[in-house]
């Protein structure tokens, strides 16, 4: 992996962490991203990003 691809990575997974605080939820941006929602949950957790209840009103983005 070069240098490029690791910064591209790094990139994703702060919009991915961004996405989520932004209202998405962990499985919009599981298929926004074309990964598992195990993933997202790790990557959350990693960053200490505490993550909100199933079907909460917070979840307010519609469309992935």
């Amino acid at each position: 992996m070069s240098a490029s691809d690791e910064m591209t990575m790094k990139e994703r997974n702060e919009k991915i962490c961004e996405d989520y605080r932004d209202g998405y939820s962990i499985s919009q941006v599981a298929k926004r991203y074309g990964i598992s929602t195990t993933w997202v949950l790790a990557l959350l957790r990693k960053n200490n990003i505490k993550t909100r209840p199933a079907g909460n009103p917070h979840n307010k983005k519609k469309d992935a």
